[in-house]
């Protein structure tokens, strides 16, 4: 992930990690220019299903629109990654649920997961409804890797097209690893990336076994010590996290 702060004309992506014993990854993205941020949490259960890991990702993202004053709540689908002992390939699945309290509109996606004999790869589909109403206003298909259309009730109205293939990316921007605080990701875990890229499993098993074991340390320093885990970016909300310095 990119580096705590890491700036651009674009916007500033703030990601945070807990200690070992806390599996909860809190997030912040935003674009002042366009009055645009995304905030959430999220933690995993992964399963293991035969040949094939399942992931489950619980928690809760919020994109808030503030020049209109919305904001959309959605859940996250779970990832798959198939084939682990041979050529590992991932893929998502389940329904993912998006809901704007103040508009009423709720919508529904579901990531279709590619059947064993035939079928299509990265496959969606879904609605989006009023909450008083109990036909769909639009409807949903294509892939999530590429063309993904909306077709509208209105027989006049033409369908919107986004083609994900296609849709222009932004390089992110992240400080070197020297100029990086200790918790940073990327310099948090450098001697395991360093020994990944050369090929060595055994070194970079030793990393992150040393590195896990400092977390679990310091981990228990904090218990006996009765001091609370206090994250740089990020405090409690309820059962969330939100970020410190977020735009509103």
């Amino acid at each position: 992930p990119p580096s705590e702060n890491a700036e651009n004309d674009c916007g500033r992506v703030s990601p945070k990690g807990g200690p070992s014993s806390c599996s909860v990854t809190a997030l912040h993205l935003e674009s002042p220019s366009k009055r645009v941020q995304l905030t959430g949490h999220v933690w995993s259960k992964p399963k293991f299903l035969g040949m094939a890991v399942g992931v489950e990702l619980d928690g809760e993202i919020c994109i808030s629109l503030l020049e209109h004053d919305e904001e959309y709540l959605f859940t996250l689908p779970t990832v798959y990654v198939r084939s682990i002992l041979t050529l590992p390939w991932v893929e998502l699945g389940g329904v993912v649920k998006v809901v704007c309290r103040k508009s009423g509109y709720q919508g529904t996606l579901e990531f279709h997961t590619k059947p064993s004999y035939g079928g299509v790869a990265n496959g969606v589909s879904g609605d989006i409804r009023d909450a008083s109403s109990t036909s769909a206003l639009c409807e949903i298909s294509g892939v999530w890797t590429g063309e993904m259309k909306m077709t509208f009730g209105d027989p006049g109205r033409e369908p919107v097209v986004f083609d994900a293939a296609k849709a222009a990316g932004i390089d992110k921007i992240v400080r070197p690893v020297s100029e990086q605080g200790d918790y940073e990701s990327r310099r948090l875990w450098r001697r395991v990336t360093l020994a990944l890229k050369r090929g060595d499993r055994a070194k970079a098993k030793q990393a992150k076994e040393e590195l896990e074991e400092r977390q679990r340390r310091d981990e228990r320093a904090r218990v006996e010590n009765v001091l609370e885990y206090r994250p740089k970016l990020f405090c409690r909300s309820g059962n969330g996290w939100l970020f410190n310095e977020s735009l509103r």
